[in-house]
């Protein structure tokens, strides 16, 4: 009777852990059988037309003395023509020597917004709003490092009536600062390689706060931004979405972000992020947006979230059949158990080296692959538990300020020049 039951028992778990493996592997392999298409096409597009529509630039600052220059020196040397494109930079009380940096820029074409009290990023670029006049709003973060081309191809994609916003390609610019930016960039490397994967199935895109255009018509149709929001970027993609426009990802517009350099910045950065996802599901599920709502965006919205945040939990679920492979060989459980948890493995693995083909940065982070997915694995079971307590609980928001460096470490030695301003 005892051997019986432990047979049960024996069975029981497998069935169980055989679910859990299957499940944990269709997640992973879904997006690589979304990648394979994309791999084998070719992105480039025509290039050759023109169209030039004028373009306010908003940056929004508050203590970005180790950055802002080279910001600033990389937008006034856009392929643009001068006369289309006006720079706003909106200073939120900075104590440092960030409005005496602006204020060597002042005249050509750059105009310096100063306000005395401590914001938030969405209020600055309300603050901004009225002092435009131009048909594309572009904004940039301070430690925003725009290639020649970016506005130029960036605004093109407005010759189409029906997109309504366009947003950049970033790459890291600090990649080989220390170990934990060669591990984050992984992660972006993945993020924007699933973008425009996304983006080849003619879907939407989320706009990301580092490098994203607008039309102003469009800003004044939905509301500008919502300061009570922690992910003001992703609540106005919504909007946009919901407004029946479309958000297109322009990965040949490319701009160079830095990467937290401390381990307690980054989980405070990633602590807030996810509070910011908790509160925009509370919204939805609440009908603030019932008016653009229907069935059809709820499940486009549902996938095209769920690829931006793939980079996250996918070192979780890399770990979860590692765990369940481990399991299955020490009882000797049933070899289907083993073979569909390496096949979710191989599949993780082939996304990653997917991405690689978007970036040549990749060989600076093949050895901190591991290290990626512990620091992953952690992030998803610590601290997006905190962050949905934080929501849940309505604990008070805190916009923590990330410091910089002003650093550059990245691969292309042509842009060089235009970034420091030589």
């Amino acid at each position: 009777m005892r051997i019986v039951m432990k047979q049960d028992v024996t069975w029981v778990a497998q069935i169980i852990l055989l679910f859990l493996a299957s499940l944990v592997t269709l997640i992973q392999i879904i997006p690589l059988l979304l990648a394979i298409p994309v791999l084998f096409r070719s992105l480039n597009k025509d290039n050759s037309f023109h169209f030039e529509p004028r373009v306010t630039a908003i940056v929004p600052t508050h203590n970005e003395e180790s950055v802002i220059e080279r910001c600033i020196n990389s937008l006034l040397t856009q392929d643009y023509p001068k006369e289309k494109l006006n720079i706003l930079v909106v200073d939120d009380a900075s104590t440092d020597r960030t409005r005496e940096i602006i204020k060597q820029f002042e005249g050509r074409r750059l105009k310096l917004l100063t306000r005395e009290g401590r914001y938030t990023k969405a209020s600055a670029i309300n603050y901004a709003k009225e002092h435009v006049n131009d048909d594309v709003v572009a904004i940039f973060d301070a430690d925003a490092c725009l290639e020649p081309s970016c506005i130029r191809i960036a605004v093109k994609n407005f010759a189409d009536e029906k997109i309504g916003a366009v947003v950049g390609f970033q790459k890291p610019i600090n990649i080989k600062q220390n170990w934990l930016t060669r591990i984050l960039s992984i992660g972006d490397f993945l993020r924007f390689f699933m973008e425009t994967v996304w983006s080849q199935y003619k879907a939407n895109n989320f706009l990301m706060g580092e490098c994203m255009f607008i039309r102003k018509k469009l800003l004044d149709e939905v509301g500008w931004f919502d300061d009570h929001i922690i992910l003001e970027d992703s609540y106005v993609s919504m909007k946009i979405v919901f407004a029946n426009y479309k958000i297109k990802l322009e990965r040949r517009a490319v701009v160079w972000c830095e990467q937290p350099f401390d381990l307690l910045v980054y989980f405070k950065q990633r602590r807030r992020w996810f509070r910011g996802a908790f509160q925009l599901i509370g919204i939805i599920q609440k009908g603030d947006l019932s008016r653009f709502m229907d069935s059809t965006r709820r499940r486009m919205l549902f996938w095209g979230r769920a690829i931006h945040i793939f980079p996250y939990y996918l070192p979780l679920f890399i770990t979860l059949s590692l765990i369940m492979f481990a399991i299955a060989y020490a009882f000797n459980y049933h070899i289907a158990i083993n073979t569909i948890s390496l096949l979710g493995v191989s599949a993780s693995i082939l996304i990653l080296l997917g991405s690689s083909t978007l970036y040549s940065q990749w060989k600076s982070t093949y050895l901190y692959l591991l290290l990626w997915i512990v620091l992953g694995t952690l992030t998803m079971t610590t601290i997006v538990p905190l962050a949905y307590i934080d929501e849940l609980m309505h604990k008070p928001v805190f916009f923590y300020k990330r410091p910089k460096k002003g650093v550059i470490m990245f691969g292309p030695n042509q842009y060089s020049k235009i970034i420091m301003g030589d």
